[in-house]
């Protein structure tokens, strides 16, 4: 009996941190979503649903702060208080760099020449030689194939 009376009374005075918030791009104010949302160094985390909205929770007194993480994102650190429910809003800044220009340089030279790098060279430099008005005689064979469909074809 008094060991029930002590358990229920140590778990009514641990106190549970809860951090809830949204997280937004700091410059379009756009929501993000599938952002992690953790307490630094713990395993304790969250990610943020469609709307950038989130909610995390832990009995362990001795986490003080939320690390929020995205790719593409500065990494923040928001301080929290432990043992309370609090709310933060997160304004995460871009880690984008703007790029002014980007030089393509051809080298210009094959690094394998190929069977049929060499037939085309071929074909290329006696078309002059192999014209049918430059030949004594000549002859082909020409096929043709008709064909012939019928669809949705009366009685009559």
């Amino acid at each position: 009996m008094i060991t029930v009376v002590l358990f229920t009374t140590t778990t009514l005075l641990a106190q549970k941190t809860v951090v809830s918030g949204v997280v937004s791009d700091k410059e379009t104010k756009e929501k993000l979503p599938f952002v992690n949302v953790y307490f630094t160094n713990s395993t304790t985390g969250v990610m943020s649903d469609l709307y950038g909205a989130f909610t995390l929770e832990t009995n362990d007194q001795s986490l003080t702060s939320v690390t929020i993480e995205y790719i593409g994102y500065n990494n923040e650190i928001v301080n929290i208080t432990p043992g309370k429910k609090q709310t933060i809003t997160v304004e995460l800044a871009s880690s984008a760099v703007q790029i002014e220009a980007v030089e393509v340089v051809a080298s210009g030279k094959l690094k394998k020449d190929t069977a049929a790098l060499r037939l085309y060279r071929n074909i290329i430099k006696n078309k002059p030689l192999n014209r049918p008005t430059n030949l004594d005689s000549y002859s082909y064979e020409e096929y043709t194939k008709t064909e012939f469909d019928l669809y949705n074809i009366s009685e009559k």
